[in-house]
């Protein structure tokens, strides 16, 4: 993982020979999508899925599915791989993620998501070191709406 302005990146490898592609990982998103700079686009005559992702701050994916082998470095450092893991190859990307990234790694809890897509088997690990800490947690004892004071269950 790569830390970058607030947002984390993950590096992971699609297809023979390997591309490298370095993503926004993303727990809000399903789709793993990558940009495509070619001014070709997939063949058309083939049974193609598109798609269009939109997101909440204006950025936006739309492209092409496919399917491919995706490799992902363990902890170990030793890289697994994983066939016909289901993406997205966007022809037309505006994001508001800085230069690190060349797309979004879903890691969210859809059927889509690159988590769903490895499997019941895979057990997974802190993505990052926990130094620095960089998250906090506030407990909640009472809150009030319209002057009444709401039943918080424990």
């Amino acid at each position: 993982m790569v830390a970058s302005g607030g947002e984390y990146f993950m590096e992971i490898s699609i297809g023979t020979p390997k591309i490298k592609v370095l993503g926004n990982a993303d727990t809000g998103s399903d789709l793993t999508w990558i940009q495509t700079y070619s001014d070709k686009r997939c063949d058309v005559k083939r049974n193609v899925c598109g798609y269009k992702y939109l997101y909440g701050d204006g950025s936006f994916s739309e492209g092409n599915i496919g399917s491919e082998k995706f490799a992902i470095a363990l902890s170990t450092g030793h890289p697994v791989s994983f066939l016909k893991i289901i993406f997205g190859c966007g022809h037309s990307n505006v994001s508001l993620f800085d230069e690190v990234g060349s797309g979004i790694i879903g890691i969210g809890g859809g059927p889509l998501s690159l988590i769903s897509q490895l499997g019941h088997n895979v057990v997974s690990t802190p993505l990052i070191d926990k130094e620095p800490k960089t998250f906090y947690y506030v407990t909640l004892e009472a809150t009030k709406c319209w002057k009444e004071e709401a039943s918080l269950h424990k």
